[in-house]
Protein backbone atom coordinates (compact mmCIF):
# COMPACT_ATOMS: atom_id res chain seq x y z
CA UNK A 1 0.00 0.00 0.00
CA UNK A 2 0.98 3.67 -0.17
CA UNK A 3 2.08 3.92 3.45
CA UNK A 4 4.42 0.95 3.07
CA UNK A 5 5.84 2.42 -0.14
CA UNK A 6 6.48 5.69 1.72
CA UNK A 7 8.13 4.01 4.73
CA UNK A 8 10.27 1.53 2.81
CA UNK A 9 11.27 3.52 -0.25
CA UNK A 10 10.19 7.12 -0.84
CA UNK A 11 11.11 8.55 2.57
CA UNK A 12 14.57 6.94 2.45
CA UNK A 13 15.79 8.64 -0.75
CA UNK A 14 16.76 12.31 -0.63
CA UNK A 15 16.56 12.71 -4.42
CA UNK A 16 12.81 12.00 -4.56
CA UNK A 17 10.82 15.23 -4.49
CA UNK A 18 7.53 14.25 -6.18
CA UNK A 19 5.23 11.22 -6.16
CA UNK A 20 2.12 10.78 -8.32
CA UNK A 21 -0.46 8.20 -7.31
CA UNK A 22 -3.48 7.34 -9.45
CA UNK A 23 -4.92 4.76 -7.04
CA UNK A 24 -6.25 7.01 -4.28
CA UNK A 25 -9.91 7.36 -3.41
CA UNK A 26 -10.63 11.05 -3.93
CA UNK A 27 -8.11 13.77 -4.70
CA UNK A 28 -5.43 15.31 -2.50
CA UNK A 29 -2.15 17.16 -2.56
CA UNK A 30 0.25 16.55 0.30
CA UNK A 31 3.77 17.69 1.08
CA UNK A 32 5.73 15.47 3.47
CA UNK A 33 9.30 15.45 4.74
CA UNK A 34 11.62 12.55 3.91
CA UNK A 35 14.20 11.08 6.28
CA UNK A 36 16.89 13.41 4.88
CA UNK A 37 14.78 16.54 5.42
CA UNK A 38 13.79 16.76 1.75
CA UNK A 39 10.27 17.85 0.88
CA UNK A 40 8.27 15.30 -1.12
CA UNK A 41 5.20 16.60 -2.95
CA UNK A 42 2.48 13.97 -3.37
CA UNK A 43 -0.37 14.23 -5.85
CA UNK A 44 -3.10 11.71 -5.19
CA UNK A 45 -6.20 11.02 -7.27
CA UNK A 46 -8.44 8.12 -8.27
CA UNK A 47 -7.98 7.93 -12.03
CA UNK A 48 -8.93 4.24 -12.11
CA UNK A 49 -12.57 5.07 -11.39
CA UNK A 50 -12.80 7.79 -14.05
CA UNK A 51 -14.31 7.17 -17.47
CA UNK A 52 -12.13 4.67 -19.35
CA UNK A 53 -9.52 4.63 -16.59
CA UNK A 54 -9.07 8.39 -16.69
CA UNK A 55 -8.51 8.34 -20.46
CA UNK A 56 -4.84 7.53 -19.71
CA UNK A 57 -4.36 10.99 -18.22
CA UNK A 58 -1.99 9.76 -15.55
CA UNK A 59 -1.32 6.28 -16.85
CA UNK A 60 1.77 7.11 -18.89
CA UNK A 61 4.47 9.37 -17.58
CA UNK A 62 7.77 9.75 -19.37
CA UNK A 63 10.66 9.72 -16.94
CA UNK A 64 14.01 10.84 -18.28
CA UNK A 65 17.02 10.04 -16.18
CA UNK A 66 18.87 13.16 -15.18
CA UNK A 67 22.28 12.87 -16.73
CA UNK A 68 25.30 13.74 -14.67
CA UNK A 69 27.58 15.10 -17.40
CA UNK A 70 29.38 17.38 -14.99
CA UNK A 71 29.77 17.64 -11.28
CA UNK A 72 27.99 20.52 -9.62
CA UNK A 73 31.45 21.93 -8.80
CA UNK A 74 31.78 22.69 -12.55
CA UNK A 75 29.14 25.36 -12.04
CA UNK A 76 30.50 28.72 -10.94
CA UNK A 77 29.20 30.25 -7.70
CA UNK A 78 27.35 32.84 -9.82
CA UNK A 79 25.72 30.10 -11.94
CA UNK A 80 24.61 28.29 -8.79
CA UNK A 81 23.17 31.56 -7.49
CA UNK A 82 21.27 32.06 -10.76
CA UNK A 83 19.94 28.48 -10.67
CA UNK A 84 18.50 29.16 -7.20
CA UNK A 85 16.71 32.24 -8.55
CA UNK A 86 15.44 30.36 -11.62
CA UNK A 87 14.00 27.65 -9.35
CA UNK A 88 12.22 30.45 -7.44
CA UNK A 89 10.66 31.50 -10.80
CA UNK A 90 12.62 34.75 -11.22
CA UNK A 91 12.60 36.14 -14.76
CA UNK A 92 15.78 37.18 -16.56
CA UNK A 93 14.96 40.81 -15.82
CA UNK A 94 14.38 40.10 -12.12
CA UNK A 95 17.64 38.14 -11.84
CA UNK A 96 19.52 41.01 -13.49
CA UNK A 97 18.02 43.51 -11.05
CA UNK A 98 18.74 41.38 -7.96
CA UNK A 99 22.34 40.60 -8.97
CA UNK A 100 23.10 44.07 -10.44
CA UNK A 101 24.11 42.64 -13.83
CA UNK A 102 22.72 43.13 -17.32
CA UNK A 103 19.96 40.99 -18.79
CA UNK A 104 22.41 39.97 -21.53
CA UNK A 105 24.80 38.63 -18.85
CA UNK A 106 21.95 36.66 -17.27
CA UNK A 107 21.05 35.20 -20.68
CA UNK A 108 24.68 34.14 -21.18
CA UNK A 109 24.73 32.53 -17.73
CA UNK A 110 21.45 30.72 -18.50
CA UNK A 111 22.87 29.36 -21.76
CA UNK A 112 26.04 28.17 -20.02
CA UNK A 113 24.05 26.61 -17.16
CA UNK A 114 21.87 24.63 -19.58
CA UNK A 115 24.96 23.45 -21.46
CA UNK A 116 26.87 22.44 -18.31
CA UNK A 117 23.90 20.59 -16.81
CA UNK A 118 22.83 19.00 -20.11
CA UNK A 119 19.34 20.40 -19.63
CA UNK A 120 17.18 21.61 -22.49
CA UNK A 121 14.32 23.19 -20.53
CA UNK A 122 13.78 25.07 -17.29
CA UNK A 123 11.76 22.10 -15.99
CA UNK A 124 14.72 19.78 -16.51
CA UNK A 125 16.99 22.38 -14.86
CA UNK A 126 14.71 22.51 -11.80
CA UNK A 127 14.83 18.70 -11.64
CA UNK A 128 18.63 18.84 -11.94
CA UNK A 129 18.83 21.42 -9.14
CA UNK A 130 16.78 19.22 -6.81
CA UNK A 131 18.65 16.04 -7.72
CA UNK A 132 22.03 17.72 -7.11
CA UNK A 133 20.93 19.45 -3.87
CA UNK A 134 21.47 22.93 -5.29
CA UNK A 135 18.25 24.20 -3.70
Amino acid sequence: NGEQMWQQFVSKHKNIFMVLCGHFSGEAVLTSTGDHGNQVHQILSDYQEMNNGGESWLREILVRQINAPTEKSDLSPRETEIIKLIVRDFSTKQIAEVLFISEKTVETHRKNILRKTDCSTIVSLVNYAHAHSLV
